[in-house]
């Protein structure tokens, strides 16, 4: 046997610790989602019976003018509603990131356990191939965790730019 049952126990743990995790980081995403288009139908709700109530006994040019008005301020809504869930996706693969990297981790550690107890009943000779294994599981590692990083710096600057541009003016001075 490669592993031993104690070792297989714990990295099935691992192993559902992190999808669980993974499961909760989902669940909180649709719940952000849920709540963020709640609160933009609310909020149009509330702004179309005050704007129906504004129409009633005013010339057509006014109503024009106020439906004008509310047609923007949907699409202000809209925009934010859009703007909220390209936040809330871009948590969710930053999840989706790290708990890629983590059964990573914990299918690496498997495998240098089962080098490692290899090497107790292996000859002497085969010893170089198991040290390349494990330097190349090592390296690799090392290798995902940068590009992880990466990707996750990825993701926060375009989290960035989305905040920034949200709070921009068409002529792009900032908000004021």
């Amino acid at each position: 046997m490669l592993l031993s049952a104690q070792e297989i126990s714990l990295a099935r743990e691992r192993m559902l610790s992190n999808m669980l995790a993974f499961s909760v980081a989902c669940i909180d995403s649709a719940h952000q989602l849920l709540v963020a288009a709640a609160a933009v139908g609310r909020s149009g709700l509330q702004q179309e019976g005050a704007h129906c109530s504004q129409l009633l006994g005013v010339s057509p040019d006014i109503a024009a003018q106020r439906s004008t008005a509310f047609v923007l301020n949907q699409a202000a809504r809209a925009g934010m509603l859009f703007e909220e869930a390209l936040l809330v996706a871009s948590e969710t693969q930053k999840a989706v990131i790290r708990c890629s990297e983590t059964q990573a981790r914990i299918l690496d550690a498997m495998a240098v356990a089962a080098i490692e107890r290899i090497r107790k009943t292996s000859p002497w000779e085969v010893e170089p191939a198991l040290d390349a294994w494990t330097e190349s599981l090592t390296t690799s590692e090392r290798a995902l965790r940068e590009l992880s990083g990466a990707a996750l710096e990825t993701i926060e600057r375009l989290e960035n730019g989305i905040s920034d541009a949200s709070y921009a003016q068409p002529g792009g001075l900032p908000a004021g």
